[in-house]
């Protein structure tokens, strides 16, 4: 699962929602801090240029899955296992992804 982020459009979303082995945010270019907060927000907050907190809740939602069964039990096993790996905050609300920033990003 991947974020796409558009910083000069302040936009953010999820692609490839049943590849759940790997989880990133991809910036489209460069931005400053303040611009990929604004794109960030409501599904995730920025920690630092190399990391953001997912929020899990908007993020499922922002899927559209809900209702595949199979699909939300892998979902829960890919937070589960980011728990297991220390990537969720301490509230268990979120998932620590790492950035990639890529050139042109489509």
């Amino acid at each position: 699962m991947l974020i796409h982020v558009f910083p000069a459009r302040q936009h953010a979303e999820v692609r490839q929602v049943d590849d759940l082995g790997r989880f990133s945010v991809v910036v489209a270019g460069d931005a400053s801090e303040e611009e990929l907060e604004r794109a960030l927000t409501p599904l995730a907050r920025l920690e630092s240029r190399t990391h953001a907190w997912v929020y899990i809740e908007r993020l499922r939602a922002a899927c559209g899955r809900d209702d595949d069964a199979a699909w939300s039990q892998a979902f829960e096993a890919m937070v589960g296992f980011a728990a297991s790996k220390g990537w969720v905050d301490e509230t268990g609300t979120a998932l620590r992804a790492h950035l990639v920033y890529e050139s042109a990003v489509g």
